[in-house]
């Protein structure tokens, strides 16, 4: 599993998470992906997203912001796995951090409520690392000693679609050929000179190195933001100055 920042976004379901900046949305399959912008717009289509103040336009694949058009509408990205969630090597369930994860008698997976537990064949009960399962007395032991009662495993939590993402998660391969970027972004050069990546498909790189537009936009200098090529003064108007700010994207530096 990838290694999360520190800073993230929690999904309502409390077993998925977004990039901090990013929205958690429904998908159709019922379980939570990622809208690359802050406090999106979930669409009804369950696949896209748009910014902030605006609505989507599910017959024409657009954002509009009362009847003007703002921005083609975004993919969401899969979400991924809680930080700190145990993963279980079926690949499909998890249990919580602190757990472990044991086979339960119907053969599917569940979760012991101690760490590296010793999960009892009889396929219901665990014990604590270093101990024995008794399953006769219903007991875990050390040597001749009692240790504790044993514990009862709980279900462990499905991961809808997770299979599904790791198979789908196609990277992009940036021109140095040492970079990578997750799928529908773009490799753009940071202000060293090294590949970041830009959260837009075939984004536009703004050559400062440190913010990228989305495709169809420019980026304008002074202030640094995203426009139409027809707006150059429209786009600076106080009604439009919240679009700038969303629009706008930082190249992220990757590991």
């Amino acid at each position: 599993l990838l290694k999360l920042p520190t800073e993230n976004v929690e999904c309502p379901d409390g077993q998925s998470e977004c990039k901090t900046g990013q929205t958690c949305c429904k998908t159709a399959a019922g379980n939570y992906g990622c809208c690359p912008l802050p406090k999106a717009v979930c669409c009804s289509d369950m696949k896209h997203c748009c910014p902030e103040g605006t609505t989507c336009d599910v017959s024409s694949g657009k954002c509009n912001r009362g009847n003007t058009y703002v921005m083609d509408w975004m993919d969401k990205q899969p979400a991924v796995v809680r930080a700190g969630s145990v993963m279980c090597p079926d690949g499909q369930h998890e249990c919580k951090d602190g757990q472990t994860c044991c086979k339960l008698a119907s053969g599917q997976w569940g979760c012991c409520p101690i760490p590296k537990a010793v999960c009892c064949n009889d396929g219901k009960h665990c014990c604590p690392e270093n101990t024995k399962c008794e399953v006769s007395q219903g007991k875990c032991t050390r040597g001749t000693g009692l240790v504790s009662d044993w514990f009862e495993k709980l279900p462990a939590l499905k991961r809808p679609g997770l299979v599904e993402m790791i198979k789908k998660d196609n990277t992009i391969v940036c021109p140095d050929q040492k970079t990578s970027c997750p799928d529908k972004n773009t490799c753009c050069k940071n202000k060293e000179g090294k590949f970041g990546c830009c959260a837009y498909n075939n984004a536009v790189c703004c050559k400062s190195g440190t913010y990228c537009c989305p495709k169809g936009y420019i980026c304008d200098t002074l202030p640094e933001i995203c426009r139409m090529p027809e707006a150059k003064e429209a786009w600076k108007n106080t009604a439009n100055r919240f679009i700038q700010n969303i629009l706008r994207r930082k190249v992220q530096e990757q590991p």
